[in-house]
């Protein structure tokens, strides 16, 4: 029988090889870039999709000699070739590009060049073969700059460029290159056991799978003496394949860098597959990733699984125990918490973001990528929560997809945005703040987002037990209770108010609104296009320069891992008792925004959550 990886390749050429457009020998897609240059171009020529086809379809015979050299001329076109340029060695991932815009065009183009030049060279010509080393031999130019002086927060790029010089120095025995790339990797698991994954991509999915690929590819790569590494980097795919196998094939809760925004609840993954999860067979997959299948299909091979009967053979079944829980580590003291029931799962950061300065910059940042609370109902859909900002000419949101102008407002300044939570088991609480706001806006709001609402049936509506507001968002399979905490907010009727305390001030301290008691958060329901969303809004007035010291919003939210009757949940809901306070401690200055918010959420007099936050902390 073939080997995974050719069958891979076969399914992939049978399906899409005559969907290609080749133009000028590179491929033509139709849709806009994401760089600034491409963004507003109805097609693209992209040169990652033209290595990826190159290799597959050299492979497989498709692409002769001298369609090849074509091909490949094209491509190193796109390289920069100035050895003075501070680019050398680097890629442009389009060809209407003038410019870099995007250095990881660097890795994402030569990767699928250089695995099939180690993996596959007896099928290359050897015409073709000069001119790939001669753009690897460029690259490792690169590869080498960015390791000296690596950014290790961030994950799957420089462990690609770390794999890139590896791969390239291994194949060309290049000793410099090569302890270069060996002392990056000693270096990266070093800080990586220490502090973490960075920025938190150990959450990403999508990234798992360019994670793998470099992971692997240094595997390869290594030399046999080096066992102590090869076992820690082995180590560091298990890990991750442990963390995957936990959602046994649906959304990750939380979530970072995963573009989830219409609420997939299963995104096929060869992760996934990788890990032994059932229902992820290539066979099945009809939009099998060409990417993937060129770097993780080639270099896992038979660690994946082709057909049913592949993962029958290698993986017997194993029982998931139901429900189940999952701390995993981000960075220092930032963790994700996950729950996961028969039908679901909630998950949350403690603290987001994760590191220091990662949140939202004009061209980049985290807010709009992640999910640092979310829940997934595994037949239906993933919703979270989003920050809603109306600037009086633009809506932004995070998260929402908006790689070419990210933040939340149009200023360059930008509030300190966090979200804080603190769950045990099926229970969240959530506390998420905007700290020294000084922007033009005209509202901001919080809302729990449900994203594709009408496609399953799902009802929300409100009740009140105990005198507490409760959303109770009910699927066919699970229910999920949603209820506001205190927050800090500022609402149009009680901004005529807040107008006349400072209609004399003249001081800053008066013009932030800093002694702005905590009240009770109320939650709207608002129906949209694309979902319905549970909005908790912290500030609204006319268009103008917002400025203040802080808004909050807090959320309980209790997932149940059952449908329930509006009776049960009423009965349900008599059982829970929330004390929700705000207080100072006497042991440091605190004015009212910034007071201690306390929580404690008793079950038939039984603790189930109980938590502290402090702003000072967020």
């Amino acid at each position: 029988m073939k080997a995974v990886w050719e069958r891979t390749y076969a399914k992939l050429v049978e399906s899409q090889w005559d969907k290609l457009v080749w133009d000028n020998h590179l491929l033509l897609e139709n849709h806009s870039g994401h760089t600034k240059e491409t963004a507003q171009c109805v097609s693209c020529h992209n040169a990652t999709s033209t290595a990826v086809w190159y290799s597959i379809g050299t492979v497989l015979g498709k692409i002769k000699e001298n369609e090849g050299l074509l091909i490949l001329t094209a491509l190193e076109k796109q390289q920069i070739t100035d050895q003075d340029s501070p680019y050398y060695g680097c890629m442009r991932w389009y060809g209407e590009e003038t410019k870099i815009y995007d250095t990881n065009g660097a890795f994402f183009v030569q990767r699928a060049l250089l695995i099939t030049r180690k993996m596959l060279s007896q099928y290359l010509f050897d015409s073709h073969k000069i001119i790939i080393d001669r753009i690897l031999s460029r690259g490792s130019h690169w590869f080498a700059k960015e390791l000296a002086n690596p950014i290790l927060y961030y994950s799957n790029k420089i462990l690609s460029d770390g794999a890139m010089l590896i791969g390239i120095a291994s194949i060309t025995d290049n000793k410099e290159y090569y302890d270069h790339a060996k002392k990056f990797f000693t270096e990266w698991i070093d800080y990586t056991q220490k502090r973490g994954w960075g920025w938190g991509e150990n959450l990403s999915i999508g990234y798992n799978g360019v994670i793998f690929s470099a992971l692997k590819l240094a595997l390869l790569s290594l030399d046999p003496a080096d066992q102590d590494l090869k076992q820690d980097i082995d180590g560091m795919i298990k890990t991750q394949l442990d963390f995957f196998r936990f959602y046994n094939g649906y959304e990750v809760t939380p979530a970072i860098r995963n573009y989830n925004y219409d609420g997939q609840s299963r995104r096929w993954s060869l992760i996934y597959n990788l890990a032994g999860v059932p229902g992820f067979a290539i066979e099945d997959e009809e939009d099998v990733s060409a990417a993937d299948a060129v770097c993780l299909a080639l270099l896992f091979n038979d660690e994946l699984y082709y057909d049913h009967f592949d993962f029958e053979k290698r993986n017997p079944e194993s029982l998931i125990q139901v429900p189940r829980v999952q701390i995993t580590r981000i960075f220092d003291n930032k963790y994700a918490y996950s729950w996961a029931g028969e039908n679901g799962s909630i998950g949350s950061i403690n603290s987001f973001p994760v590191i220091d300065g990662s949140y939202q910059h004009p061209t980049w940042g985290l807010g709009w990528q992640c999910m640092p609370f979310n829940f997934v109902v595994n037949e239906a859909q993933v919703s979270y929560l989003r920050w809603r900002v109306n600037t009086g000419h633009s809506m932004r949101y995070h998260p929402k997809r908006n790689f070419l102008s990210p933040a939340l407002f149009d200023e360059s300044h930008y509030p300190d945005v966090t979200t804080s939570c603190a769950q045990k088991n099926n229970v969240c609480a959530v506390f998420r703040s905007m700290r020294k706001v000084n922007n033009s806006v005209c509202e901001i709001a919080d809302e729990l987002f449900i994203p594709r609402y009408d496609d399953y049936a799902i009802k929300v509506n409100k009740t009140i037990a105990k005198d507490r507001e409760w959303v109770i968002i009910s699927y066919k399979t699970a229910t999920v209770l949603v209820s506001p905490l205190l927050g800090v907010f500022y609402h149009s009727e009680n901004k005529i108010e807040l107008d006349k305390q400072l209609s004399k001030a003249d001081s800053m301290e008066a013009l932030k609104y800093e002694n702005q008691p905590r009240t009770q958060g109320r939650i709207e329901l608002f129906h949209e296009s694309d979902g319905c969303s549970l909005r908790q809004t912290c500030y609204n007035g006319q268009d103008g320069v917002l400025v203040c010291e802080r808004l909050e919003a807090g959320w309980l939210t209790i997932f149940v891992d059952r449908s329930m009757t509006t009776d049960e949940v009423q009965a349900y809901l008599n059982t829970i008792r929330i004390c929700n306070e705000s207080r100072t401690d006497g042991c440091i200055p605190r004015t009212s925004s910034y007071e201690l918010q306390e929580v404690s959420i008793t079950e038939r007099d039984q603790e189930i959550l109980k938590h502290t936050f402090d702003p000072y902390s967020a």
